[in-house]
């Protein structure tokens, strides 16, 4: 019933206040009409006898930890060993930094690809845009030739 985002019926805000207080409802019909199940109406009944009036809202969905997030320290990691390839002139791509991270003997190793994540979410890959498919260049060569 919430999961658009916005806060429950007024009806049924009205129904759990009432029950709330400790008033006489009765819950199966109240449901009936309000067409909810017994147990959302429990549920914002919890809800509001806990946070008030902000127990009607929706809760956020994300999760509360993500255990495979790469840590603050890898990714300064990753940072200070693309700015040291970098310094040092060499290449500075996600495989060069990975060598260099297995190099200096870190311990969780992060994939190529989420080196490159990495620098991507730290903004300091450049987007290139796409270049023409090589079909494509294959096409207008030989209509063209």
């Amino acid at each position: 019933m919430a999961r658009d985002g916005v806060a429950v019926d007024s009806g049924l805000a009205a129904a759990v206040a009432a029950k709330a207080r400790g008033e006489r409802v009765g819950v199966a019909a109240e449901c009936r009409r309000l067409e909810v199940s017994r147990q959302t109406f429990y549920k914002y009944l919890d809800r509001f006898r806990r946070d008030g009036v902000n127990g009607f809202f929706p809760r956020s969905r994300a999760p509360l930890s993500c255990p495979s997030l790469t840590s603050v320290r890898v990714e300064d990691a990753i940072v200070t060993a693309r700015k040291d390839l970098d310094d040092e002139g060499g290449d500075n791509g996600a495989i060069s930094i990975r060598w260099r991270l297995e190099d200096q003997g870190l311990d969780r190793l992060p994939s190529r690809a989420t080196v490159h994540r990495v620098l991507v979410r730290r903004g300091l890959v450049v987007a290139a845009p796409r270049k023409r498919p090589r079909a494509c260049q294959m096409v207008c060569v030989w209509s063209c030739g």
